[in-house]
Order: C-alpha cells, then structure tokens, then sequence
C-alpha cells in the first residue's frame, strides 16, 4: 500500500525558534522555506495541537488567545435565550 501525503501550502505554518539574539541575526538571512514547490514564510506564533506556540517558546501568545477567548465566551453565554413555550 503506497500512501502520498500533499502539503497544503495555505494550512502550513514554519517557526524559527531560538533565543532573541539569535533570532535577531536571522533579520539579513533569506527566511523562507522551501518544501516541495511550496514557499513557506515563517511566522513569530504558530498554532500546533490547540496551542500557540512564539519564536522564543514563552507562552505569552498561548495565554493571551485564551484570556481573550475567556473574555469574548461570557457575552455570548449573556445573548443564550430560553425557549418561549408556546
């Protein structure tokens, strides 16, 4: 059984990870990467597995999604209406 797994270029995300002097000396270096025919820009924050995840590996970014997304559930809990009988 031959399996064949296509990346989906628009779904794909690429990450350098290092300390911030090191990912400062990569502001002058050609970032993209390649895979296949694909051209892929890396991003300071990417999303694996529910959690995101910045270039530093802090989980600034990860616990500012869910404060905000624990700030925006409430007021749509507050728009829940009950049924009307009839």
């Amino acid at each position: 059984m031959l399996c064949r797994v296509q990346l989906n270029a628009n779904k794909t995300e690429a990450i350098w990870i290092g300390s911030r002097s090191n990912l400062g000396k990569l502001i002058n270096v050609h970032q993209t990467v390649q895979v296949g025919s694909s051209r892929i820009q890396p991003s300071n924050v990417v999303l694996d597995l529910g959690v995101h995840l910045g270039n530093e590996l802090s989980m600034k970014q990860n616990l500012a999604k869910m404060a905000a997304t624990c700030y925006y559930d409430p007021g749509r809990i507050s728009q829940i209406r009950r049924p009307v009988e009839i």
